[in-house]
């Protein structure tokens, strides 16, 4: 551990020296081979680690009676695939079901056009280009709407969670027409959910934190901190990366208003971008404890992507280590709008709210603003 540290160090140290390299193209290219050096050594060491640690006991197998208690009055959606065909195993407190979905490709061709979608309406400045984006979206998630939930049969408008395979991690759900004023949560795994759905914890204050170049990240604090009034003991819109490790160690709920970056080609080395540097997600699995409720309030801080049936990523790192939910957009969109989301987003928390219930108000507010 100790030596993955030492490594951890030297790769910010060397990705901070090349960020801000005013040097001869020689001089870039030796901090850049510094950068890859660090990362693969990293990577080998996080390999022969995960080698060692698969030689042990495997976790038992999910009890579906404990499963269904669990769910008590939402009911679960745990979507899987087999070859190109979809299907959705659905879980109430009474029972389990296997409902068939179909053939994927249409699925997938639906999600990357609600992606697209969302990226011209977040990108435009052209009110037409907008509404046309918009009206396309409309069009898209209502069928995927029809090809997802509709076959599933589900009863009035109880909770849902939903559990997401492959692709279906990139969906944009909350535009789906069923699950607009539905109280829903994604989950990466059913395992994942019923442990963190177990238990509770004890309230230890708000932490706001801030990184650079973000637009709306100072007024966004002060915002929330109003909000929160005497419960936030931390608000610091440019937060150093020892400032945000102590803070997700000590409170339980940070509001992170700060850039991310997702490394598609090594997750691991997706970031938060903090006053001094990236925090990563190695950074991430050596916290010792993690709050309650972690928000994710800027474009790409939440983005994923998944390697077979699993999430990988910045918001699945901090769920795998206790995180219970975890309020990100995965999705392109825009600061401004996002800030405004979260901001009612808080107050509702504020009120007592439980995140789900919040988030729900708070985006079904959004979209009759919108409409």
């Amino acid at each position: 551990e100790e030596h993955e540290v030492a490594l951890v160090d030297a790769l910010r140290a060397a990705a901070a020296a090349l960020e801000g390299a005013r040097v001869g193209g020689g001089d870039i290219t030796r901090l850049d081979a510094d950068v890859r050096r660090h990362e693969n050594e990293l990577r080998m060491t996080r390999l022969r680690a995960e080698r060692g640690a698969a030689r042990g006991p495997r976790d038992p197998l999910l009890d579906p009676a404990e499963l269904r208690r669990a769910v008590g009055d939402a009911t679960l959606v745990h979507f899987v695939a087999g070859g190109d065909r979809l299907a959705a195993v659905v879980v109430t407190a009474t029972r389990s079901r296997l409902v068939d979905l179909g053939a994927a490709a249409a699925v997938t061709e639906l999600i990357e056009r609600q992606a697209a979608s969302l990226r011209r309406m977040s990108r435009t400045a052209s009110p037409r280009i907008a509404e046309a984006a918009a009206a396309a979206l409309d069009d898209d998630s209502a069928e995927l709407d029809a090809l997802l939930l509709d076959p599933l049969r589900l009863a009035g408008d109880r909770p849902m969670i939903v559990v997401p395979v492959g692709l279906l991690h990139a969906l944009a759900w909350a535009a789906l027409p069923s699950l607009r004023r539905r109280p829903f949560l994604i989950a990466p795994s059913a395992r994942m959910w019923l442990r963190s759905s177990a238990g509770t914890r004890p309230t230890n204050g708000v932490a706001l934190l801030g990184g650079p170049g973000l637009t709306h990240a100072s007024d966004e604090l002060q915002e929330l901190e109003t909000v929160y009034a005497a419960d936030a003991s931390v608000v610091e819109p440019e937060a150093s990366i020892g400032t945000a490790i102590d803070a997700f160690e000590r409170h339980s709920l940070v509001h992170v208003a700060a850039h991310g970056e997702f490394r598609a080609d090594n997750a691991l080395f997706s970031t938060l971008r903090f006053a001094d540097g990236p925090l990563n997600l190695f950074d991430i699995e050596r916290l010792t404890s993690v709050p309650d409720v972690v928000v994710l309030a800027a474009c790409d801080a939440g983005a994923a992507a998944h390697a077979g049936n699993e999430l990988i990523g910045t918001s699945a790192a901090l769920l795998r280590m206790g995180v219970r939910n975890v309020v990100a957009p995965t999705l392109e969109v825009s600061d401004e709008a996002a800030a405004r989301l979260m901001t009612d987003f808080h107050r509702r928390l504020a009120d007592g709210e439980v995140p789900t219930d919040a988030l729900v108000a708070a985006r079904t507010a959004a979209f009759d603003r919108a409409t």
